[in-house]
């Protein structure tokens, strides 16, 4: 299990948004957890994982520790 620290957060009219980092094993990690906004009430949530100079975009925390297991 990764302790994410909140970092930051942008809402708009539509969207809301929140970011997070953590290191694991000394390597940058970065949370994004972004929330749809439709007629007053929240909506649709994605939450999307990254590592720090890598392309890849991951949809769970299990990929994303798998990933670094993996050497990258």
């Amino acid at each position: 299990m990764i302790n994410w620290e909140f970092k930051f957060h942008l809402n708009t009219e539509k969207q809301h948004s929140l970011l997070y980092r953590a290191e694991v094993n000394g390597i940058g990690v970065q949370k994004e957890v972004h929330t749809t906004f439709k007629r007053g009430k929240f909506d649709k949530v994605e939450v999307y994982y990254f590592i720090d100079d890598d392309d890849r975009e991951f949809r769970s925390e299990e990929e994303l520790l798998k990933a670094l297991a993996e050497g990258r």
